[in-house]
């Protein structure tokens, strides 16, 4: 600890708590500038193996309470959902200053270091740290400041100008302005070209490549935004008012994604009155751009989830009423839900990572049969797993250890039958992959040829990976699955969180890695702790699907009877039920059986005759 503890000060000891990217990277530019760096502290072995070789003269351990204990300024740099966490975790004392680098929360983040009597404040560098560098310029950056305490602001601004940035003092009731356009201009810049990019495909460019090779457009662009300003450097259709051409790009657009063109749209209205400032374009022109923008920006079907939502809301009201029949708005919310997905496009692995590169959530439910695929395909969900799940959901067992191989090809055989867009990925069940290698490969061969499946899923890190990698190299496109893993269940003790302890952790962190260098293209991370969730899924390139996992994965995946609440006596923790269908299909079921005991069913309208006059009038009626 400095002897100024008391005074905040270029000399003052700084400790760097979660010394990822941004600490990383932030901890060298301060370091470059002058200031004293004492500790850093990562959970992840290899990261303080690295962290060690570029600050020898830092003390770097896995604890933050150790990283904190000798500084007099604690830079908090984890995720927002773990900040109050690590704080809470720090014993904090009195004239020390807890800072955390978020931009989106304020000072009452940090409410446990200053209800011991620390300082607290925040220091936001408005930058995009895609990997760690210790030599990273901060030069001419802008980075985000509060604190209450007149020398922690202090401290805060001189040491801004130190690293070259142009310091920015912001209160807590317009930190959320800040960042929106900080979000807008990053990850949704970086989101746009992706967007742009995927659309290549059908010039047959890949991404990848369509990226090279909008590069020096996105450049030229930009370089024309500093140096004119945002609206002088719109060109294109709409700087010309050419309405014509804007008609055919959102034509081209909602007949291939809805939601690219209604991305279109909504940019292209935030365009006009920028345009309108420095475009000699027409009243007329404007208002007709404007209106055309306006309609593709409304042109929305309700989706299969709004109708299933609305119908399962009045079939509840109804049977609280007494109401004898609900069942007549099934077949129009399967028509809305057609209707919206008029024109799927099909998934494929590259748009899975590419949605993880954009940060774009990832969806995944399960089916099991072709009627229920065809609701999760229609509903616009990403992937479907036909899980092993199987066992316990459809066929009634304890576990997923009883589902054979058989069960699993003749599922997804009908999930195919139903799905027209998800990438849909296949369990190997309990002992499909555990044997040898030609059982594993006749097995994923027979998902893939028989079942019809995109992919296949297996249970483990490290010790399947040799395995994961034989498939990828056969061709056949691999998920892992690691933390609470059902095949184990027995070996586990049990359905319980894994990964809390620090041993547990590295080895589920360790396998993930394993699993990705094998060749995996995303891994599922069941029942773990949020904060693992979120260490894992920042450390791997591919995707990560939680379950009970948090909400820092790149996707989240639930068992579809969860979902609909049609196991009335089970509810895990880390599903939400959308709906309580048991009760529903309950009722309506005993409605039916009602009605054939008192004769009410079937009618006349209901049956047919001999006279084909009369069973015509019946069909008319």
């Amino acid at each position: 600890m400095s002897d100024e503890s008391s005074v905040l000060s270029k000399s003052s000891a700084i400790a760097i708590v979660g010394a990822g990217r941004l600490g990383e990277s932030l901890a060298g530019a301060l370091t470059a500038a002058g200031y004293r760096i004492a500790a850093l502290s990562s959970r992840d072995r290899q990261r303080r193996e690295c962290l060690r070789e570029h600050f020898p003269d830092a003390a770097v351990v896995e604890s933050p309470g150790e990283a904190a204990a000798p500084a007099d300024v604690v830079v908090i740099a984890t995720p927002d959902a773990v900040i109050a966490e690590v704080c809470s975790a720090i014993a904090w004392r009195p004239g020390q200053a807890a800072v955390h680098c978020s931009g989106a929360l304020g000072l009452s983040v940090l409410k446990q270091a200053a209800a011991a009597g620390a300082l607290v404040g925040v220091f936001h560098p408005l930058q995009t740290f895609p990997r760690p560098d210790v030599a990273m310029d901060l030069t001419g950056i802008t980075i985000a400041l509060e604190a209450a305490d007149p020398m922690l602001a202090n401290w805060l601004r001189n040491t801004a100008q130190e690293l070259g940035a142009r310091p920015l003092e912001i209160d807590a009731a317009k930190r959320a302005v800040y960042h929106a356009s900080a979000t807008m201009v990053s990850g949704m810049l970086a989101g746009l070209v992706g967007l742009a990019a995927e659309m290549w495909d059908e010039l047959d460019v890949p991404a990848d490549e369509a990226v090279r090779r909008l590069f020096p457009l996105i450049e030229s662009t930009l370089e024309s935004v500093r140096t004119l300003g945002p609206g002088e450097a719109i060109t294109g259709p709409l700087a010309r008012g050419d309405e014509e051409t804007v008609a055919i790009h959102l034509e081209v657009l909602q007949r291939r994604s809805p939601e690219a063109a209604r991305a279109y749209a909504g940019l292209g209205l935030a365009c006009l009155p920028l345009i309108a400032r420095n475009a000699a374009l027409s009243e007329a022109k404007l208002t007709r751009i404007t209106h055309l923008l306006e309609s593709a920006l409304e042109a929305r079907s309700p989706t299969a989830a709004d109708t299933l939502a609305a119908d399962v809301d009045r079939s509840v009201e109804a049977l609280a009423a007494g109401a004898a029949s609900v069942g007549a708005t099934s077949d129009r919310g399967a028509d809305a839900a057609r209707s919206a997905t008029a024109n799927p496009r099909k998934i494929t692995t590259h748009h899975v990572q590419a949605m993880k590169d954009r940060g774009d959530p990832i969806t995944m439910i399960t089916a099991y049969d072709a009627p229920f695929a065809r609701l999760a395909d229609e509903s616009g969900v990403d992937m479907i797993l036909v899980g092993d799940s199987l066992g316990q959901v459809v066929l009634g067992h304890e576990s997923t250890v009883h589902v054979t191989m058989d069960d699993i090809v003749r599922s997804t055989a009908a999930v195919m039958n139903g799905s027209a867009r998800a990438l849909v990925v296949a369990d190997l069940p309990f002992l499909s992959y555990q044997i040898d290698d030609a059982t594993t490969m006749r097995n994923a061969g027979r998902l893939i040829q028989e079942g019809g499946a995109h992919a296949v899923k297996l249970e483990g890190g490290r010790t399947v990976a040799p395995i994961v990698r034989r498939l990828s190299e056969a061709g056949i496109a691999v998920m892992g699955h690691i933390g609470l893993t059902p095949q184990s269940v027995h070996k586990l003790g049990g359905w319980r969180v894994q990964g809390r302890s620090e041993t547990a952790a590295k080895e589920l962190l360790d396998g993930a890695l394993a699993l990705e260098a094998a060749g995996a293209f995303a891994i599922v991370l069941e029942l773990i702790p949020a904060e693992l969730g979120a260490e894992i899924t920042e450390r791997l390139d591919i995707p990560t699907i939680g379950i009970g996992a948090g909400a820092y994965c790149s996707g989240q995946v639930q068992v579809l009877h969860d979902v609909l609440g049609l196991l009335p006596d089970f509810h895990p923790k880390h599903a939400r039920p959308y709906a309580e269908l048991a009760p529903v299909i309950r009722s309506l079921l005993r409605q039916y059986v009602q009605d054939v005991r008192d004769g009410t069913f079937p009618t006349d309208a209901e049956s047919f005759f001999a006279s084909p006059v009369e069973d015509a009038a019946v069909d008319q009626g």
